[in-house]
Protein backbone atom coordinates (compact mmCIF):
# COMPACT_ATOMS: atom_id res chain seq x y z
CA UNK A 1 0.00 0.00 0.00
CA UNK A 2 1.35 3.31 -0.95
CA UNK A 3 -0.59 5.10 2.27
CA UNK A 4 0.85 6.42 5.20
CA UNK A 5 -0.60 6.20 8.69
CA UNK A 6 -1.20 10.52 8.42
CA UNK A 7 -3.43 10.13 5.59
CA UNK A 8 -5.49 6.75 7.31
CA UNK A 9 -5.85 8.97 10.47
CA UNK A 10 -6.91 11.75 8.25
CA UNK A 11 -10.03 9.71 6.84
CA UNK A 12 -10.79 8.36 10.17
CA UNK A 13 -11.13 12.13 11.49
CA UNK A 14 -13.36 13.06 8.93
CA UNK A 15 -15.89 10.15 9.16
CA UNK A 16 -16.48 11.22 12.79
CA UNK A 17 -16.20 14.97 12.08
CA UNK A 18 -13.19 15.64 13.90
CA UNK A 19 -10.70 18.77 12.80
CA UNK A 20 -7.15 17.84 12.72
CA UNK A 21 -4.23 19.09 15.14
CA UNK A 22 -0.86 18.83 14.89
CA UNK A 23 1.53 18.35 17.78
CA UNK A 24 5.33 17.80 17.23
CA UNK A 25 4.14 16.69 13.42
CA UNK A 26 2.09 14.24 15.02
CA UNK A 27 -1.54 14.47 13.67
CA UNK A 28 -3.90 14.22 15.85
CA UNK A 29 -7.80 15.22 16.06
CA UNK A 30 -9.18 18.22 18.33
CA UNK A 31 -11.40 16.23 20.46
CA UNK A 32 -9.11 12.32 19.36
CA UNK A 33 -5.56 12.44 21.05
CA UNK A 34 -2.69 10.81 18.82
CA UNK A 35 -2.77 8.03 21.41
CA UNK A 36 -6.42 7.22 20.62
CA UNK A 37 -5.72 6.88 16.85
CA UNK A 38 -2.83 4.51 17.21
CA UNK A 39 -5.38 2.48 19.32
CA UNK A 40 -7.89 2.45 16.69
CA UNK A 41 -5.62 1.71 13.67
CA UNK A 42 -3.94 -1.35 15.75
CA UNK A 43 -7.80 -2.55 16.45
CA UNK A 44 -8.59 -1.85 12.79
CA UNK A 45 -5.28 -3.99 11.64
CA UNK A 46 -6.60 -6.59 13.49
CA UNK A 47 -10.27 -6.44 12.83
CA UNK A 48 -9.80 -7.21 9.06
CA UNK A 49 -7.55 -10.31 9.79
CA UNK A 50 -10.70 -12.59 9.32
CA UNK A 51 -10.70 -11.81 5.57
CA UNK A 52 -7.48 -10.08 4.59
CA UNK A 53 -4.05 -11.23 6.24
CA UNK A 54 -0.31 -11.03 5.78
CA UNK A 55 1.43 -14.10 3.88
CA UNK A 56 4.58 -15.19 5.06
CA UNK A 57 6.63 -18.16 4.86
CA UNK A 58 9.26 -19.86 7.41
CA UNK A 59 11.99 -22.43 6.84
CA UNK A 60 12.61 -24.96 9.92
CA UNK A 61 15.56 -26.85 9.79
CA UNK A 62 16.02 -30.71 10.16
CA UNK A 63 17.01 -31.89 13.57
CA UNK A 64 13.76 -31.27 15.89
CA UNK A 65 10.25 -31.98 17.03
CA UNK A 66 9.15 -29.05 17.93
CA UNK A 67 10.14 -25.32 16.43
CA UNK A 68 8.93 -21.74 17.74
CA UNK A 69 6.04 -20.23 15.32
CA UNK A 70 6.99 -16.44 14.55
CA UNK A 71 5.64 -13.90 16.44
CA UNK A 72 3.15 -12.14 13.96
CA UNK A 73 1.71 -15.40 13.19
CA UNK A 74 -2.32 -15.17 12.96
CA UNK A 75 -2.89 -18.85 11.63
CA UNK A 76 -0.64 -21.66 10.14
CA UNK A 77 -2.19 -22.22 6.31
CA UNK A 78 -0.18 -25.18 5.63
CA UNK A 79 3.72 -27.25 6.76
CA UNK A 80 5.58 -28.34 3.05
CA UNK A 81 7.71 -30.92 3.69
CA UNK A 82 10.76 -29.90 1.67
CA UNK A 83 11.54 -33.71 0.62
CA UNK A 84 8.44 -34.92 -0.45
CA UNK A 85 6.73 -32.37 -1.85
CA UNK A 86 3.69 -32.89 0.46
CA UNK A 87 2.11 -30.86 2.72
CA UNK A 88 2.28 -32.13 6.30
CA UNK A 89 -1.55 -32.61 7.41
CA UNK A 90 -2.58 -31.29 10.85
CA UNK A 91 -3.27 -33.66 13.58
CA UNK A 92 -6.15 -33.33 16.16
CA UNK A 93 -6.70 -33.75 19.37
CA UNK A 94 -8.89 -36.62 19.45
CA UNK A 95 -8.54 -39.34 22.48
CA UNK A 96 -7.54 -43.02 21.03
CA UNK A 97 -6.11 -40.79 17.83
CA UNK A 98 -2.10 -41.55 17.33
CA UNK A 99 -0.09 -38.57 16.95
CA UNK A 100 1.71 -40.02 14.00
CA UNK A 101 3.73 -42.89 13.64
CA UNK A 102 7.09 -42.83 13.91
CA UNK A 103 8.13 -42.61 10.31
CA UNK A 104 8.76 -39.49 8.24
CA UNK A 105 6.12 -40.13 5.67
CA UNK A 106 3.27 -40.19 7.99
CA UNK A 107 4.83 -37.00 9.80
CA UNK A 108 2.01 -34.57 11.34
CA UNK A 109 2.15 -31.52 13.34
CA UNK A 110 -0.07 -29.51 16.08
CA UNK A 111 0.05 -25.58 16.14
CA UNK A 112 0.83 -26.35 20.38
CA UNK A 113 1.20 -25.32 22.59
CA UNK A 114 0.69 -21.75 22.40
CA UNK A 115 3.94 -20.08 20.10
CA UNK A 116 5.27 -23.07 18.68
CA UNK A 117 4.57 -26.16 16.21
CA UNK A 118 5.22 -29.37 17.12
CA UNK A 119 5.54 -32.83 15.06
CA UNK A 120 5.06 -36.02 15.53
CA UNK A 121 8.07 -37.52 13.86
CA UNK A 122 11.82 -35.59 13.98
CA UNK A 123 12.44 -33.13 10.73
CA UNK A 124 14.90 -34.71 8.84
CA UNK A 125 16.86 -34.06 5.27
CA UNK A 126 15.85 -30.86 3.96
CA UNK A 127 13.47 -29.60 6.70
CA UNK A 128 9.81 -28.20 6.16
CA UNK A 129 8.35 -24.73 5.08
CA UNK A 130 5.94 -23.09 7.46
CA UNK A 131 3.01 -20.70 5.13
CA UNK A 132 0.91 -19.06 7.61
CA UNK A 133 -0.91 -15.84 7.67
CA UNK A 134 0.13 -13.28 9.96
CA UNK A 135 -0.44 -9.66 11.42
CA UNK A 136 -0.10 -6.60 9.61
CA UNK A 137 2.66 -3.85 11.18
CA UNK A 138 1.34 -1.64 13.77
CA UNK A 139 2.28 1.91 11.85
CA UNK A 140 4.03 3.74 14.74
CA UNK A 141 5.02 6.75 12.89
CA UNK A 142 2.69 9.54 10.61
CA UNK A 143 4.73 8.57 7.67
CA UNK A 144 5.02 5.07 7.94
CA UNK A 145 3.79 3.17 4.99
CA UNK A 146 0.75 0.70 5.76
CA UNK A 147 1.04 -2.59 4.59
CA UNK A 148 -2.46 -3.42 3.53
CA UNK A 149 -3.89 -3.53 0.07
CA UNK A 150 -5.38 -0.24 -1.32
CA UNK A 151 -8.75 -1.74 -0.84
CA UNK A 152 -8.37 -1.57 2.94
CA UNK A 153 -8.50 2.08 3.41
CA UNK A 154 -12.22 2.82 3.32
CA UNK A 155 -12.97 -0.43 5.92
CA UNK A 156 -10.15 0.52 7.74
CA UNK A 157 -11.05 3.67 8.33
CA UNK A 158 -14.71 2.97 9.48
CA UNK A 159 -13.37 1.09 12.04
CA UNK A 160 -11.11 3.81 13.33
CA UNK A 161 -14.30 5.93 13.53
CA UNK A 162 -16.32 3.36 15.88
CA UNK A 163 -13.29 2.76 18.06
CA UNK A 164 -13.09 6.76 18.61
CA UNK A 165 -16.72 7.06 19.05
CA UNK A 166 -16.82 4.77 22.23
CA UNK A 167 -14.78 6.70 24.88
CA UNK A 168 -17.23 9.72 24.51
CA UNK A 169 -19.99 7.18 24.11
CA UNK A 170 -18.88 5.58 27.72
CA UNK A 171 -18.91 8.95 28.96
CA UNK A 172 -22.47 9.92 27.68
CA UNK A 173 -23.80 6.42 29.38
CA UNK A 174 -22.53 7.42 32.17
CA UNK A 175 -24.35 10.87 32.84
CA UNK A 176 -27.03 9.88 31.46
CA UNK A 177 -27.86 7.26 33.96
CA UNK A 178 -28.72 10.37 36.40
CA UNK A 179 -31.22 11.18 33.86
CA UNK A 180 -34.60 11.31 34.99
CA UNK A 181 -36.93 13.33 32.40
CA UNK A 182 -39.14 11.31 30.25
CA UNK A 183 -38.49 13.54 27.18
CA UNK A 184 -34.60 13.36 27.37
CA UNK A 185 -35.22 9.70 26.66
CA UNK A 186 -33.99 6.52 28.67
CA UNK A 187 -30.47 5.82 30.07
CA UNK A 188 -30.04 3.19 27.13
CA UNK A 189 -30.63 5.66 24.63
CA UNK A 190 -26.77 6.83 23.67
CA UNK A 191 -26.65 8.46 19.74
CA UNK A 192 -23.02 8.21 20.07
CA UNK A 193 -23.22 4.34 20.64
CA UNK A 194 -25.68 4.00 18.33
CA UNK A 195 -23.72 5.71 15.96
CA UNK A 196 -20.44 3.93 16.86
CA UNK A 197 -22.42 0.68 16.22
CA UNK A 198 -23.35 2.04 12.74
CA UNK A 199 -19.67 2.45 11.86
CA UNK A 200 -19.21 -1.07 13.10
CA UNK A 201 -21.53 -2.52 10.87
CA UNK A 202 -20.73 -0.51 7.81
CA UNK A 203 -17.41 -1.61 8.22
CA UNK A 204 -18.65 -5.42 8.10
CA UNK A 205 -20.70 -4.62 4.92
CA UNK A 206 -17.58 -2.91 3.16
CA UNK A 207 -15.04 -6.15 4.04
CA UNK A 208 -17.96 -8.64 3.22
CA UNK A 209 -18.16 -7.11 -0.40
CA UNK A 210 -14.35 -8.27 -0.89
CA UNK A 211 -13.19 -11.05 -2.55
CA UNK A 212 -12.07 -13.67 0.48
CA UNK A 213 -8.32 -14.74 0.49
CA UNK A 214 -7.90 -18.39 0.26
CA UNK A 215 -6.99 -20.07 3.47
CA UNK A 216 -4.84 -23.09 3.06
CA UNK A 217 -6.63 -26.71 3.00
CA UNK A 218 -6.75 -28.67 6.32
Amino acid sequence: MTVNFRTLKRRALLLVGDDYAEDGGVLSGSSNSADLLKAAADAALDAVLPWCWKNETLALASGSYSYNTPSNLYRIEGVLDQNSGVFLPPTTLDPGRYFGYGKQEDNSWVNYPSGSITFSTELTDDGVVLYYAAFWNKPSDDNDLLEVPDYLLAPLSLYMASHLCLPKAFSAANIRQYGTRVDSGTPEDNPLMTMSNNFLKRFEIEMNRLPMMSKGIR
